[in-house]
């Protein structure tokens, strides 16, 4: 679980430096996260799809971040289920 805090902390930080909306739903499955594992767990990845996490969808302007966003979603996403269904 620690690994995937660190994780989401970083994406937390690219989301505030960009100025992106999203920023709230890490923060707040962060929160979630900490108080239930499995139910933040499944409150991160619930709106996963709609934050562009395996879509071609550009983001961030900054092409740094973009890719460092693009590098962490998909293994935030992988260990976030696997946690979910380890604590089910």
């Amino acid at each position: 679980m620690e690994q995937l805090l660190a994780k989401l902390d970083t994406l937390i930080e690219l989301h505030k430096r960009n100025d992106d909306m999203w920023v709230d739903h890490f923060e707040a499955s962060r929160d979630k996260i900490l108080k239930d594992v499995a139910f933040g767990c499944e409150y991160l990845v619930m709106a996963w799809h709609g934050i562009g996490g395996y879509d071609d969808e550009r983001i961030f302007d900054n092409n740094e971040d973009e890719a460092l966003r693009k590098a962490i979603h998909p293994e935030l996403y992988q260990m976030a289920i696997e946690i979910r269904n380890d604590a089910n």
